[in-house]
Parts: structure tokens; C-alpha cells; sequence
């Protein structure tokens, strides 16, 4: 295993899986599936998987080894090969709520809103468990991106799925500060009231995005 790490080459990774498959269990794949996606990029990591697909028999790959992969993607910076990956979990019977909530993390981070966007509500229509930290993940990407509609509609089906969540709040934040930098008052407004009838309770943090608004507001009415 050590000797499979130190490979710079994915073909003789496989080389030297092929010799010691007969040794590895699954919980040493998933190891050398991390190591050389952190090593060498996603790519690496798909051409292991692929070999191991193929091989079959102990090299089997199972979820842990996917998500390791789709998770090496992620890091790596190769979001493109995200949706296809988790399109063929998909097709092996595989996908977990752990694939799609590493998709939706790194699409993020690539700032790839609309895709993240996609997976979560595919998430939902599939039955699967949207922790609400991915929410707030996926909500303060499209708040990165200027993309105020997104959030909303992010915050509007997490209130639906996780009213009692602890992270609500915290969303219901990105969303206020965002309408103040573009000085929406009538949806800031709009949003305290969503607060105050449906939840969370407002806190102090609240109430200071509040009075900044107001302060901006009356520094434009006076202007």
C-alpha cells in the first residue's frame, strides 16, 4: 500500500493493486482512493476506481470508495467529473445523502451555484436527508455569487424541511446582509416578518443587520 501511495503514475498504481489485491480489504481501498486523489488530482483516483471496477472480486469498490473519489474531485478541483460520478452511483444502486452532500460541497466551492442547486433538489425528490448544513453551505455560495434568488429559494426549502434547525437562523443571516448590501429594504422587511411569524426568533445579531438597514435607509431618505 505504501508502494500503490508513492505512485505518480495511476497505470502503476492499478500494476501494483493487481498484485496485492488478493491482500487489500475495502477500508485500505478507500485509503489509497483519498491518497491519490490528494496526491494527484481526481483523475488519478477515477482511473484506480476504474481499474477496480473492472478487477472485481476484493477490489470491488463500495460506497466509501465513490464518495472517497467524489470527495477527491471536490479538493482537487475537478467539479466537472461531480455530476457524472454521482450520476453513476446512481446507475450502481450507491448513492448515499454522504455523495450528494460532498458534490454539493465542492460544487460550491467551485462556485458552481446552479449545479449545487440541482443536486440538492434532486436530493429531495429522491427521498434522501439534506442535513441543514448543507443548506447553509449551498445558500452562502449563491450569497459569493451575487445570486440573491438562489439563497431565497435555498432558505425558503430549508425552513420547509428543518423549521426547528439551529442553522436556520444562520441563513436567515446570509440572506439579511445580502439584501442590505443591495439595499432591498422592502425584502429585508419582508424577511423579519417571515422571522417573526414562521421562525426563528430573531437574536441580537438580527436586530443589528436590522438597524443597519434602517440606518442606510434613513441615510438615503435624508440624502
Amino acid at each position: 500500500a505504501h508502494t500503490l501511495l508513492r505512485c505518480a503514475d495511476s497505470r502503476a498504481a492499478a500494476t501494483v493493486l493487481n498484485v496485492a489485491s488478493i491482500r487489500l480489504n475495502r477500508t485500505l481501498l478507500t485509503e489509497v482512493v483519498s491518497q491519490l486523489g490528494a496526491l494527484h488530482g481526481g483523475r488519478r483516483a477515477l482511473d484506480v476506481l476504474c481499474w477496480m471496477e473492472s478487477a472485481g472480486g476484493a477490489a470491488l469498490p463500495d460506497a466509501d470508495c465513490y464518495n472517497a473519489a467524489v470527495a477527491a474531485c471536490g479538493d482537487s478541483g475537478c467539479w466537472r467529473l461531480i455530476p457524472a460520478l454521482v450520476e453513476h452511483l446512481g446507475m450502481l444502486g450507491l448513492l448515499s445523502s454522504v455523495t450528494y452532500e460532498l458534490a454539493v460541497r465542492a460544487l460550491v466551492a467551485a462556485g458552481r451555484m446552479a449545479e449545487s442547486v440541482e443536486l440538492l433538489r434532486e436530493m429531495l425528490d429522491k427521498g434522501f436527508h439534506v442535513i441543514p448544513k448543507a443548506y447553509v453551505d449551498a445558500i452562502s455560495g449563491c450569497d459569493a455569487k451575487g445570486d440573491d434568488e438562489g439563497s431565497y429559494r435555498l432558505l425558503q426549502d430549508m425552513q420547509a424541511h428543518h423549521p426547528a434547525a439551529s442553522e436556520l437562523l444562520q441563513a436567515y443571516h446570509i440572506c439579511l446582509r445580502a439584501a442590505v448590501r443591495r439595499q432591498a429594504w422592502d425584502f429585508i422587511f419582508a424577511l423579519l416578518q417571515r422571522m417573526e411569524a414562521a421562525g426563528p426568533s430573531p437574536d441580537e445579531a438580527t436586530y443589528d443587520i436590522a438597524l443597519a438597514a434602517c440606518g442606510q435607509l434613513g441615510n438615503v431618505t435624508e440624502a
